[in-house]
């Protein structure tokens, strides 16, 4: 299996980064992690076929995650796809789903393919493969609206991930309110953590990483202005500790079968 970072840009918009997104490629499927505004053209960058696509994620929808999911979907259309695609979602965020791609004239039965969109409780585990799962738990990303009254508060929600492949857990952040986020997992040990680098400090993601024995570190949600550091410090980082950590750039590739 490979995990592709499409994009690692933070929020702010970078010409050297696409907005966040990242792709697993199984034997079995394709699993697409948010999509983030630009999404389809980071696919096309990443020289990745929308069609073996089956599967897109949502962590939440901050444009930068979710923006692109209209135009994504507008060129599957345009690339005459046929074949189902499913979406994934938090409980009570399917309707708004509707209503963004129907304001983008994408219609569910009008695409030429079928689109199925699944409501996903916290913690349920969701099985792809028989080798492959992954579950949600909510994180401090996305706080109460006040005075916001055209959406209902419970679909005011952002989610960490967790993976499980062969057995292996591996822990998506994606993006978090406080460095208290790093422990919703802590009842499951973690051998690869991918790690947001806006929100959380370097210095909280490697004592995580040494507290919880994690093999490998990759850090994305990289912002443009701390660009430079953060890869010089991901190089630092290495030297004298107990994992190997990197910062992601568009288009990176990990081999899971090979590091595990």
């Amino acid at each position: 299996m490979n995990i592709v970072f499409i994009g690692t840009s933070s929020g702010r918009t970078s010409l050297s980064r696409f907005h966040s997104s990242i792709l697993f490629e199984h034997n079995k499927f394709g699993l697409l992690i948010d999509a983030g505004d630009g999404a389809a053209k980071a696919l096309l960058a990443a020289d990745k076929n929308y069609n073996d696509i089956n599967f897109i994620l949502f962590t939440h929808y901050h444009a930068d995650h979710f923006g692109g999911i209209g135009a994504l979907i507008t060129q599957m259309k345009i690339y005459g796809r046929k074949k189902t695609l499913k979406i994934i979602t938090n409980k009570g965020l399917k309707s708004p789903l509707i209503k963004f791609l129907n304001s983008c004239y994408m219609f569910l039965n009008d695409l030429g393919f079928e689109l199925i969109i699944i409501e996903t409780e916290i913690d349920d585990e969701i099985k792809l493969a028989k080798d492959f799962s992954f579950r949600l738990r909510k994180n401090r990303h996305i706080q109460k609206k006040s005075g916001i009254d055209f959406i209902d508060e419970p679909k005011f929600i952002s989610s960490s991930i967790l993976f499980n492949y062969k057995g292996k857990h591996i822990f998506y952040t994606a993006d978090v309110g406080s460095d208290k986020d790093l422990e919703i997992f802590n009842d499951f040990s973690i051998d690869l953590l991918i790690a947001e680098s806006t929100h959380l400090s370097l210095k909280s993601i490697s004592d995580f990483a040494v507290k919880s024995k994690i093999k490998y570190v990759y850090l994305t949600h990289i912002d443009e202005p701390d660009e430079k550091e953060i890869i010089s410090s991901a190089k630092k980082m290495n030297k004298g500790k107990s994992f190997a950590v990197e910062a992601a750039f568009d288009g990176m590739t990990i081999n899971v079968t090979d590091e595990f």
